[in-house]
């Protein structure tokens, strides 16, 4: 039997001692209590993987009390008991929000069984809930990353371009699993606070001013509070792209840091973003070639960039030559959330 946390609901003290016994002794965390208004308040401010329900509660009304449950926990299975079976009961309670239906007394082999299959049904409930939640923050990271390329046609897959680059070099450097997802989407999201600047500014053809570029060094931040508030749980990534612009000797912003201070992922997208902004078209120049990008980053590496991770990417120089600055391969467009 899975172990879960379960809020017992009956004013009858003899009930709520015996449904908290019973389910004690196979492991589970059970609260119990006798009224309906601190039932709703424990689900507002708790989570349970199941409630158990008398309908026959004072003050709120069975149907009723379900119903705010159901609304407070939308995915928790619940099972309604009452000490008077009948047919129109068990409609009642179902149409009211209620998974399961029992009749008191409750005999504890059935028990067992009624709570083993509720949480089961509620973990497979949590985990497809969980999954459609990825899935639309995957689109709102998708979204983002178009709403910034679409400004600047110059730009055009730049994002999955750098993070390809970013995966294998990555990849080659022992990443995987979990912390290779978690590099390759800052890499992904590496400029997306290029949302907050100026379009004049982003497709200017010619040298910026100091005030131009004064502005351009503003959206690592940019990016940070844009990710921040969406990103709960990912708070390696939102620094990854906060960084993306130090360099290794201090000299690069935001903060000036240097060497291991500044995040794995932030040196490794700095080389990418060098190499794909290199060979690739921009207002103010042609691409160059790719052999170009290489002698950039060996010739950076200690000053601009990790000499480690320079030392890598110059490694596959051979694979890369024929492959990289084109069009984003699937280890780009594959972007996984873990």
């Amino acid at each position: 039997m899975s172990v879960a946390r379960i809020l017992a609901i009956d004013d009858d003290p003899l009930v709520r001692a015996t449904l908290r016994d019973l389910l004690a002794l196979e492991g589970h965390d059970v609260s119990v209590t006798a009224d309906g208004e601190q039932a709703l308040e424990l689900v507002a401010r708790e989570s349970f993987d199941l409630i158990l329900c008398d309908l026959s509660l004072p003050g709120i009304a069975g149907a009723q009390l379900l119903e705010q449950l159901r609304e407070r926990a939308p995915i928790t299975p619940i099972v309604a008991l009452t000490g008077y079976a009948s047919v129109e009961g068990a409609v009642a309670a179902m149409k009211a929000g209620a998974n399961d239906y029992a009749t008191k007394p409750v005999r504890p082999a059935d028990l067992s069984r009624r709570v083993d299959e509720a949480v089961r049904r509620s973990r497979r409930h949590l985990v497809r809930h969980q999954r459609e939640l990825k899935m639309l923050f995957l689109k709102s990271i998708r979204s983002l990353v178009m709403s910034l390329e679409a400004k600047d046609p110059y730009t055009k897959n730049h994002s999955l371009k750098v993070a390809e680059v970013t995966d294998q070099i990555a990849v080659a450097m022992g990443y995987s699993g979990e912390a290779r997802q978690r590099i390759r989407l800052a890499a992904i999201l590496h400029d997306v606070g290029k949302i907050g600047i100026s379009e004049t500014v982003l497709h200017k053809g010619g040298p910026l001013t100091r005030e131009e570029f004064g502005h351009i060094m503003e959206h690592p931040l940019i990016g940070e509070r844009i990710l921040q508030p969406i990103m709960d749980g990912y708070a390696d990534v939102v620094a990854a792209v906060k960084h993306e612009h130090e360099r290794f000797d201090g000299r690069g912003y935001p903060c000036g840091l240097r060497g291991e201070e500044i995040p794995f992922a932030s040196r490794v997208i700095m080389v990418a973003d060098c190499f794909d902004a290199i060979t690739s078209n921009r207002p103010y120049r042609d691409a160059q070639a790719a052999e170009r990008a290489f002698e950039v980053v060996t010739r950076g590496a200690g000053s601009q960039f990790d000499p480690a991770i320079a030392e890598v990417f110059d490694s596959m120089r051979g694979t890369w030559m024929a492959t990289v600055a084109t069009e984003p391969g699937p280890a780009a467009a594959s972007l996984e959330i873990c």
